[in-house]
């Protein structure tokens, strides 16, 4: 089951106990819902919906949500339907069924069933709660406006569910504190998570739809036309990454204008996978002996791996209580200068605020410092990790 709440507009995936009706845990899993709201004022405790397939159909389901004043987004089985036809006027009228809304319940058993790391979670076999709430509460943090839960935006609502569960996953899989970066994986990830948030973009300024499919046609295009700038494996990586962006602004910027076209790039960008990564920072940052020495070895791994030759290095300081490493040519403002984009390369920068904002200098004893970039300006961009004097 999946309960849902379209006004503050969080997700919480429900993974059913086997129980019908109002058992206990099914009350203590409803109790235990907070839904933040944006200003002030105490969390939501109720759900607005509750997603489930047809076996949760009966009436007193259906009751027992109607009692607590939440809606219930369940198809009707066809016995009970053909029995409700049976009995004529006095089998009353068929209880209403959103197709839109249960298709986030579809999609969310689809992907909860593909991650290896939830399938315990998820099974009639997990019977402690405390089990089962690490499953379910996967807050799905980014807003979706209500407009876009119309017909015709089905596809886009189901892949904004896709993206917003990856978030809660650790999906680069950063809190393990072992993380090797795999560019084919995280860019094929960006990228998807990217395109699905431009799809609500689309729809938030009334665009055509299909504009992503265009986008996308695009940017195959200009990899292949931008074949000559690849000089080791992770370029090539980075060159797909970076023309997404190139074949979104040049869609967008006569339909928004080249402020709002860019923001909205900047967004889809920086914004769906921002809090895994900040989060499986965090969490890396806070379980490791030396927080100061994982994340100098975890800048050295995508020097090395992410990054490549696309990139020059220089190394300023490098001891046990600095590293201090200046990036003096940069890939993707190379390749955004070779198509006419330059002003895209401060987006490229933002995406760090990412893992930046995971940095707790109190807490990790060491602080970071980047004061300038090429893409704001600068001659080049420091990416300066320094000890705290109190850990030194």
């Amino acid at each position: 089951m999946v309960a849902a709440d379209r006004r503050c507009r969080p997700l919480a995936r429900i993974v059913s106990p086997g129980q019908h009706g109002d058992s206990p845990y099914v009350r203590r899993v409803l109790e235990r819902i907070r839904i933040p709201r944006r200003g002030l004022g105490r969390p939501r405790e109720r759900p607005a919906r509750v997603l489930a397939d047809k076996a949760y159909s009966s009436r007193d389901n259906r009751a027992n949500l109607r009692r607590r004043g939440i809606k219930a987004v369940v198809p009707i089985k066809k016995d009970q339907q053909a029995n409700r036809l049976k009995r004529g006027s006095a089998g009353g009228r068929p209880p209403g069924f959103d197709a839109l809304d249960h298709g986030f319940g579809r999609r969310m058993d689809m992907i909860v069933g593909g991650v290896p790391h939830w399938r315990r979670q998820s099974t009639q076999a997990c019977q402690r709660l405390v089990g089962r709430w690490s499953a379910l509460a996967c807050s799905l943090g980014r807003e979706h406006d209500q407009s876009r839960l119309h017909a015709g935006s089905r596809s886009c609502t189901r892949r904004a569910v896709h993206e917003r569960t990856i978030m809660s996953t650790d999906q680069f899989g950063l809190a393990e504190g072992d993380y090797v970066p795999d560019p084919d994986r995280d860019t094929t990830l960006l990228i998807d998570a990217f395109y699905d948030h431009l799809a609500a973009t689309l729809l938030e300024y009334a665009l055509p739809s299909d504009l992503t499919t265009a986008m996308r046609a695009r940017q195959g295009e200009l990899e292949a036309a931008n074949q000559h700038l690849i000089v080791d494996e992770p370029a090539r990586h980075n060159l797909r990454m970076t023309l997404a962006l190139v074949a979104a602004y040049e869609f967008l910027l006569p339909r928004l204008g080249r402020q709002t076209a860019i923001a909205a790039v900047r967004a889809a960008f920086v914004e769906p996978l921002g809090d895994t990564m900040k989060e499986g920072t965090r969490a890396m940052l806070d379980t490791a002996p030396d927080a100061f020495q994982a994340m100098v070895e975890l800048s050295k791994s995508r020097e090395e791996y992410a990054f490549g030759k696309g990139f020059v290095f220089a190394r300023p300081v490098d001891d046990d209580k600095r590293y201090h490493v200046d990036v003096r040519r940069c890939f993707y403002h190379d390749v955004l200068v070779a198509n006419s984009a330059p002003e895209l390369t401060p987006v490229m920068c933002a995406f760090d605020a990412n893992w930046i904002e995971a940095i707790a200098p109190d807490r990790h004893g060491f602080h970071f410092d980047r004061r300038t970039t090429i893409g704001t300006g600068g001659t080049h961009c420091p990416f300066h990790f320094s000890r705290s004097q109190e850990a030194g």
